[in-house]
């Protein structure tokens, strides 16, 4: 798999009057642990949301193809869930940012398992350049299939390691917090 898609939150305006129960979604994610649906109230500065994390046996997530890396897919929301005072939903990826490939010395060397780490932490910069209102970074993708069947150069693990880097130090020189806003929206 590779991450094509730019990460950005599915905003969704609410009505109490005309709810929709099904939403779709364009992102890669790793699956249901890394989805959330947040309700925002619109504050009395316009433009600017209270939030609340919807829990997960309110919604169901129906994703679009098979894992470890899910492209896309759709939220199902259990009617009477969402309050009248909600005026959107906000269905986000929040990739857990756990190490879980363990790669042993001396011992077959699995490249679905190596691309699935670069993906995994190419939504995780996704995210939180997002978080810090983009950073000024435009295109945070990770286009690299790794082959069972071709040989894995060195020089193709640090390419994909040093845009990671690259997108990292991107953020820390331009990003500016915007948890309480995320996408600066």
């Amino acid at each position: 798999m590779t991450v094509l898609v730019q990460y950005e939150a599915e905003k969704i305006a609410w009505s109490p009057w005309n709810p929709e129960f099904g939403f779709y979604f364009d992102f890669e994610s790793i699956g249901p642990v890394a989805f959330e649906i947040w309700l925002e109230t619109e504050t009395a500065t316009p433009g600017v949301f209270d939030r609340e994390l919807l829990s997960p046996q309110y919604y169901q997530v129906v994703f679009g193809d098979t894992g470890p890396i899910y492209s896309g897919g759709a939220a199902i929301i259990a009617p009477n869930t969402v309050p009248d005072t909600v005026t959107q939903l906000s269905i986000e990826r929040n990739t857990p940012i756990t190490q879980l490939c363990d790669f042993t010395n001396f011992s077959s060397f699995m490249m679905d398992m190596i691309e699935y780490t670069f993906d995994k932490q190419t939504m995780i910069i996704q995210e939180l350049a997002y978080k810090k209102c983009n950073a000024g970074i435009s295109d945070i993708t990770q286009e690299l299939t790794f082959d069972p069947q071709d040989v894995l150069y060195e020089s193709m693990i640090d390419y994909a390691n040093n845009r990671l880097i690259n997108y990292m130090a991107q953020m820390v020189a331009n990003g500016i917090d915007c948890t309480d806003n995320p996408g600066g929206t």
